[in-house]
Formats: structure tokens, sequence, C-alpha cells
């Protein structure tokens, strides 16, 4: 069975968060004063602008 196009692409965006959480969580984990507690939404953000709440928020306040 081979995959779809949408379905390499969701693959491939599932992996990249998965990395940049990972470098996320060793980055809460060496310096824990420093980062967010709520690490995992900062790759999300970086990957998905348009599903974070920040962008909705700042659309729906622009008129967009």
């Amino acid at each position: 069975m081979e995959l779809k196009q949408y379905q390499v692409s969701a693959l491939e965006r599932v992996r990249e968060y998965l990395q940049k959480l990972a470098h996320w969580r060793g980055q809460a984990q060496k310096h824990p004063d420093l980062v967010d507690p709520d690490f995992p939404r900062r790759p999300w953000r970086d990957l998905m602008p348009a599903a974070s709440p920040d962008f909705r928020s700042t659309q729906s306040r622009t008129g967009d």
C-alpha cells in the first residue's frame, strides 16, 4: 500500500514536531529555570502557526 501525498506530508510534519520536541525537552532538562514549562507548545507553534491560539487571537482582533 502506498501513502497518498497528504499522508506523507502529515507524517513529515509529525516527524519534524517530534524532533523539535526532543530538542526542547533536552533544553528544559538542562535549563529548567529558563525554558517555559509548557515547552511542547513551542515546536507546535513553529510548525503550525495557523493552529496556534496566538495566531487565532491575532486574526480575530484584526478582522481577517
